[in-house]
Formats: structure tokens, C-alpha cells, sequence
């Protein structure tokens, strides 16, 4: 199987996305459903931010943000959302292709980056990227300090 990682570089999102946005649905995976709209809102093509794209054949499979954090008042803390990963091409480091390549957009501009998962297999992806647990903000169970950007004292 042939997939590629690709970074959407388009405010308008791939007609393609639909069906992987509806198979997230299908699966009862709620939280999708706010994606497409945010994107209509504000399209993440900022620095740090980028929409990732799992593509086979052309056709997206799954999908990872980053972006701005908008839960946190601070403006070096960045979030990584709407991951997810069509059934049928699970278990094979898409997930954890997706994550590294979002934070690798990520390190040059973000301090810290956030997320919210309950599932435990994830979680586990995101401990083995350096996020820690985390339950000190609302919606927030893991935090990852981006180790290139480093504050130092004066």
C-alpha cells in the first residue's frame, strides 16, 4: 500500500475529505463532526498550524491538526485535534506518521502543545512522542513541551 503524507496547503479543504469525514461519523467518532466548519471558519494555514492528510491513491484515509490552541490564553500553546484514521488502513504507523509530521510543523512555533484522548491506544502514541499526562486545563489530558524551544532564565 502506497500512502503518502501530505500537508494541505489550501484554504479550501479536498472534496475527497468528505467521505473520510462521514466513515469518522459512521464510526461514532462525535467530535469529527466540528471539523469541516472550524476549517470553514478559520482554515489552519497559520505558522505551527497545518491539516495533514493520509492519501492513497489520491484519496485522504486519515488526517491530523495542529493548530492554535483556542481552549488556552496563551499564545505559544498550540493543539493537536481531528486525528483520525480510516479502519481499513489502521495499524500500519499512519497515526504515528501523522503525529510526527504535525509536530514537526509544530516545534518552530509553539512552546507547548495540547490534546484531549480517551482512548488508551493513542495516549500511548502520545506518551511515545514526549507528551506527558496532563488534567490541568478543561478538555486537556496530555501536554507535550516542545524541546527546541526551551525558556531560559535571564
Amino acid at each position: 500500500m502506497n500512502i503518502q503524507l501530505v500537508r494541505w496547503p489550501h484554504a479550501t479543504l479536498p472534496v475527497e475529505l468528505g467521505a473520510l469525514l462521514a466513515e469518522s461519523e459512521e464510526a461514532g467518532v462525535e467530535w469529527m463532526a466540528r471539523f469541516a466548519q472550524q476549517w470553514q471558519d478559520r482554515p489552519f494555514l497559520d505558522a505551527g498550524e497545518g491539516l495533514f492528510l493520509a492519501m492513497l491513491e489520491d484519496v485522504p484515509v486519515a488526517m491530523a491538526v495542529i493548530s492554535r490552541d483556542g481552549m488556552a490564553d496563551d499564545p505559544d500553546a498550540g493543539r493537536l485535534r481531528y486525528i483520525f484514521v480510516s479502519p481499513a488502513v489502521r495499524r500500519q504507523g499512519i497515526a504515528e506518521a501523522l503525529v510526527t509530521a504535525a509536530l514537526v510543523a509544530s516545534d518552530q512555533r509553539w512552546q507547548r502543545v495540547t490534546l484531549h484522548t480517551d482512548n488508551p491506544n493513542a495516549a500511548a502514541l502520545y506518551l511515545r512522542h514526549g507528551f506527558r499526562e496532563s488534567h490541568e486545563a478543561a478538555r486537556t489530558t496530555h501536554v507535550r513541551l516542545n524541546p527546541r524551544q526551551k525558556k531560559t532564565a535571564p
